[in-house]
């Protein structure tokens, strides 16, 4: 398994390991284990109990498997559920957003190309001085090669 997955489990096993029994208990013993048995066992993250969790400097994929556990297991009313929908469905928005900003498809191709094909026009320049000179053993060579394929 990836070392960067073992740390997130690690830090997903640490957080739950500070939390009430009664949390604890409401997430499957299966996944529980798979926690646990997955970390990275020399992976130590100071995590404490009376600070909020995004202050920790925690990894985003543990802050995200913390996020599906708080939906999927701790969160029994239906209406907050709703709520954590449109909240994780608002910050996926704004994520797509700035990515489309940071490398925006329709801005590639307007960007000022003239360095680039100034170079590229001074190297065509070069290359158009260079004279290829065939040599007489060349010349027979290729005559040679297409008068034998002609006759076979």
């Amino acid at each position: 398994m990836d070392k960067y997955v073992m740390e997130t489990f690690a830090e997903v096993d640490m957080v739950l390991s500070l939390m009430e029994d009664k949390y604890i208990a409401e997430i499957p013993e299966k996944l529980r284990k798979m926690f646990k048995e997955n970390k990275a066992m020399d992976y130590k993250k100071e995590i404490t109990a009376n600070q909020p969790l995004k202050e920790q400097n925690l990894k985003k994929e543990t802050l995200s498997i913390l996020a599906i556990l708080n939906y999927q297991y701790w969160c029994k009313d239906e209406n907050r559920k709703r709520e954590l929908i449109e909240l994780y469905t608002e910050n996926e928005k704004k994520h797509q957003a700035e990515l489309r900003e940071k490398y925006n498809p329709d801005e590639i191709f307007k960007k000022d190309m003239t360095p680039q094909m100034n170079s590229l026009q001074e190297t065509q320049e070069n290359l158009s001085i260079i004279k290829v000179n065939e040599g007489l053993f060349s010349k027979i060579k290729n005559w040679l090669i297409i008068f034998f394929k002609s006759r076979w």
